[in-house]
């Protein structure tokens, strides 16, 4: 797919879900404008429905506004502005056209992600179903993510794999020591400052120039951008009324794409780089405070962000708090629309604990439920390939409504020609090298195969194959039923299972079938999405069971997706 440019700057005419740039000048420059001056834009729709569109500071005595709509018509609007000398910028109008799009990015053919009529799933705008597949490239706003070439470079390959959204954070990245060099775009910091001050003195938009062209990229190739706010000690460094300010910048600056919110990555994390180890009370009562002032943002979101893009945030498997979910993080769950997990990195370690803490979100079943950081490929030289598979498979058959893969090296765009081992200290690889890694392939097969599918239908039917994984065993095969029946199983590999337990596991039973029916089992292989030839059997009654050994049941020991179907002999 050929990128599309989504922006268009002071025209008269834009496709649909395309975004509309309008801007204004005020008559002098005032000191701190971003802070100074509220500026909001009132559009009115060929249906008379009217929405507030934030604007923001563009430098100097430059405003911009950003907007978008799937209505086609002329829409209206009027400016308005208060605070410190508003001359040039209240009461201007205007008008532009919104026409039709016949091209094949879907999320202007189909519009922005919304939370699905079910609460379980993600979907566009016009009700098409949307699988979530992220990658995560924290540092992507950063000029350590080299614009074009590298940005593209990466862009090109992820959307080829079958990624559609990519994790971001919007300036205040982890990973680098605050307002460190490392942390600047090509415009400099997000907010004027240096290393070592406690707080930050206005925001800076010549840092956003080249992050507005990779948003505008991404989306040009059909990939949702999902905006983190900050990393969450950054509350601490910008304080309550700053944070406030960041988080209306970016609604005015990027609302009118189609993103997602996430309020804040690791939401709760109490510690700053270079912190002393503390109390964990103290810990606590910082993690508290820095809590509450990102939950008044994900407020101040929802009420200033006219297209209601789907909040999420992201929270802190790790002391003091312990939080693996949006919902164990934020007070209440109105702060959020999508249930967003951190589960840990510890590759196989982590499955256990990772399918418990995602089985508990998945059991409040009113959102969509998703694992944004888990178990990165490579980190800590470990979870390569099959780990990711394992990840995936056994999300997506539990009911998620998407998964995120992640590494290091490319979250922190750790390059041979520049190289930056991050805080964490977790991975010396490169992305030169990472771009390749075949966990991210496999995922993105995983995708492709479940699309062949009305996927958004399946719903987790442990009881329909066993052995099935559980509380006792999370490493043993998941199932999923589809409306018609189908059933699709995700076996683990000998390799994956727990030491010795495939010797006992000499048969495996499917259940729920429907007596006197034929059924055909087709494997897929999920490193390729080929199948191989199926096998065929007739059901006696609600019960079937295949006596061969379990590596023998599949083609190879390895781990493979099983579909089962009803078929009819007299058509074959």
């Amino acid at each position: 797919m050929i990128p599309e440019s989504v922006r268009t700057t002071n025209t008269a005419r834009v496709p649909r879900n395309a975004v509309c740039e309008v801007g204004f000048t005020a008559a002098r420059e005032v000191d701190d404008p971003h802070a100074a001056i509220r500026l909001d834009v009132e559009f009115t729709d060929p249906e008379g429905v009217r929405r507030v569109v934030p604007a923001f500071w563009d430098g100097g005595r430059e405003w911009r506004v950003r907007y978008s709509s799937p209505l086609e018509g002329i829409h209206m609007y009027r400016s308005r502005a208060a605070g410190t000398d508003v001359t040039g910028l209240d009461g201007v109008e205007g008008e532009l056209t919104v026409v039709g799009y016949d091209g094949e990015n879907p999320l202007l053919r189909h519009g922005a992600v919304v939370v699905a009529d079910d609460s379980r799933h993600l979907a566009h705008a016009d009700g098409t179903p949307f699988l979530w597949l992220a990658d995560t490239w924290w540092s992507a706003t950063t000029a350590r993510f080299r614009w074009p070439d590298v940005f593209q470079q990466l862009a090109a390959d992820r959307h080829a794999k079958g990624f559609n959204v990519i994790q971001v954070v919007a300036g205040l990245v982890p990973e680098f020591p605050p307002f460190a060099p490392e942390m600047a775009s090509e415009g400099g910091q997000p907010w004027t400052g240096e290393a070592g001050d406690e707080g930050a003195e206005q925001i800076n938009p010549a840092y956003w120039e080249i992050p507005d062209l990779k948003v505008d990229h991404l989306v040009g190739l059909g990939m949702v951008p999902c905006i983190f706010g900050a990393w969450g000690y950054w509350a601490r460094i910008l304080g309550r009324e700053r944070v406030l300010l960041h988080w209306r910048y970016l609604v005015a600056r990027y609302a009118a794409y189609p993103v997602v919110w996430s309020i804040a990555g690791e939401v709760d994390l109490a510690r700053l780089h270079g912190d002393q180890r503390q109390d964990g009370e103290v810990l606590r009562r910082r993690a508290a405070a820095q809590v509450e002032v990102w939950e008044e943002a994900s407020r101040l979101v929802r009420e200033i962000d006219p297209f209601a893009r789907v909040r999420t945030v992201h929270p802190t498997p790790a002391p003091p708090t312990w939080s693996y979910a949006s919902g164990e993080t934020f007070t209440s769950r109105d702060s959020f629309e999508l249930d967003m997990l951190q589960t840990g990195h510890t590759g196989r370690n982590c499955i256990e604990p990772t399918m418990e803490h995602l089985t508990a979100a998945l059991a409040h079943g009113d959102k969509p439920v998703l694992n944004g950081e888990c178990s990165y490929e490579g980190i800590l030289g470990s979870s390569w390939e099959d780990v990711q598979r394992f990840l995936f498979w056994s999300h997506m058959l539990s009911g998620t409504a998407g998964h995120t893969y992640g590494t290091m090296p490319i979250s922190t765009f750790n390059s041979k020609v520049d190289p930056w081992v991050p805080n964490s200290r977790v991975s010396m690889h490169f992305w030169e090298d990472a771009i390749d890694w075949a966990g991210a392939t496999h995922v993105g097969v995983g995708r492709r195969i479940l699309e062949r599918l009305p996927w958004w239908e399946l719903t987790p039917s442990p009881q329909s194959f066993a052995p099935h994984a559980g509380p006792e065993d999370w490493q043993l095969p998941y199932a999923a039923r589809l409306a018609d029946g189908t059933l699709v199983v995700y076996l683990p590999g000998v390799g994956m299972l727990r030491e010795n337990e495939w010797t006992r596991l000499s048969s495996w039973t499917l259940a729920g079938l429907v007596p006197g029916t034929d059924y055909r089992v087709t494997y897929v292989d999920p490193r390729t999405g080929d199948e191989h030839a199926p096998f065929t059997f007739h059901a006696a009654d609600s019960e079937h069971e295949h006596a061969l050994g379990y590596s023998w049941n599949t083609p190879t020991g390895e781990d493979w997706v099983m579909i089962v179907q009803s078929f009819s002999p007299a058509r074959q």
